[in-house]
C-alpha cells in the first residue's frame, strides 16, 4: 500500500537525524525506512507487540 504523507521540516530533520544516527546500527538508509521504524516503535510503545512481530 502506499500512502502520501505531508511532513513539516522539523519532521524531516528529526527523520535524517534517525537515519544517520541508526545506519551505525541497523540498515536505515531512507526516510521511508524511518518513518516504518516510527511506527513500529508507537506501535510497541502502545502494546501492540504482536502487529510489530507480524511485521506491520
Amino acid at each position: 500500500m502506499q500512502v502520501t504523507v505531508v511532513l513539516s521540516e522539523r519532521q524531516v530533520k528529526f527523520l535524517q537525524w534517525m537515519i544517520n544516527d541508526m545506519k551505525k546500527i541497523e540498515n536505515m538508509n531512507t526516510l521511508e525506512q524511518a518513518v516504518n521504524e516510527c511506527i513500529n516503535m508507537a506501535m510497541f510503545d502502545e502494546g501492540e507487540t504482536s502487529a510489530v512481530q507480524e511485521g506491520m
